[in-house]
C-alpha cells in the first residue's frame, strides 16, 4: 500500500475572492466596531478564523442540500426560479457578493437573497445579529428586492438548521443604506483605504480577508 499525504493550509481557504474595494462586509464592520469590544479593522482571532472556515464548508453543503437533494427541499421556492452562486453587486462605489440569490427566470428579476450563517452557541433571535441584517439588507438594496433568508447552523449541545425568512420594508432598505454611504464617506475622510484581498502563495504575507 502506498499513501501519499499532503497538507494544505486551512486558513488558504479564506482567500477564495481575490478582490478590492470596499465591500459591504467591510463597511457593516466598520458601522458597528463602537457596539463591540474591538476596533475597525481587527485582525481575526484563532476562533474567529474556526468559524470562517466552518462558514465557508455550510455555505457550499448548504446549496447542495438546500436547492438540490435532501428534505428540507421544502425550503426552496417553487417554480420558475433559478438559484445563483456568488453574484458580484456594485453600486455607489461599493460592491456585495451575497451567498447567493433566487431570480425569475423569464424576467431575471431579483426576487430574493440567500445568505448562509454558522454560529457556535444557540441563537435566540435574529434581532440579535445586527449586522447579519444590515448585510442582506445592503444585497436587497443593490439587487432591487426587499426579501432575504437566512440559513444558521447552530453548532451547539443540540445542533440544528434555522431559516430566517425576511421582508424588509423600502424605507428599512434605504436607511441601511444611507448608513453604509455615511461610514464609507467618514472613513475615506479619515483616510482609510478599504482592505485589499489577494490570493496568498507560501511566501507572501498573510492578509486575513473581511467578507
Amino acid at each position: 500500500m502506498r499513501v501519499t499525504h499532503d497538507v494544505i493550509p486551512a486558513v488558504s481557504l479564506l482567500h477564495r475572492y481575490p478582490r478590492s474595494g470596499w465591500h459591504v462586509k467591510d463597511l457593516v464592520e466598520a458601522a458597528y466596531a463602537p457596539t463591540r469590544s474591538h476596533p475597525y479593522p481587527a485582525t481575526p482571532s484563532e476562533q474567529a478564523r474556526v468559524r470562517m472556515l466552518v462558514g465557508i464548508m455550510w455555505e457550499k453543503f448548504a446549496e447542495g442540500a438546500f436547492y438540490q437533494v435532501g428534505p428540507i427541499k421544502k425550503w426552496m421556492t417553487p417554480g420558475n426560479i433559478t438559484y445563483h452562486s456568488q453574484v458580484m453587486l456594485q453600486l455607489g462605489g461599493i460592491t456585495g457578493t451575497p451567498d447567493g440569490l433566487l431570480s425569475l427566470d423569464v424576467t431575471s428579476t431579483v426576487v430574493e437573497i440567500v445568505e448562509y450563517k454558522a454560529r457556535f452557541g444557540a441563537l435566540h433571535n435574529i434581532h440579535d445579529q445586527p449586522e447579519w441584517i444590515a448585510q442582506v439588507q445592503a444585497y436587497c438594496y443593490m439587487a432591487g428586492t426587499t426579501k432575504a433568508s437566512i440559513y444558521v447552523l447552530i453548532l451547539s449541545n443540540s445542533p440544528e438548521i434555522g431559516r430566517y425568512v425576511i421582508e424588509f420594508t423600502t424605507q428599512e432598505l434605504a436607511e441601511n443604506w444611507a448608513m453604509l454611504l455615511h461610514t464609507k464617506a467618514s472613513l475615506e475622510e479619515k483616510g482609510w483605504q478599504p482592505p485589499e484581498v489577494q490570493v496568498q502563495d507560501d511566501k507572501s504575507t498573510e492578509q486575513v480577508p473581511s467578507a
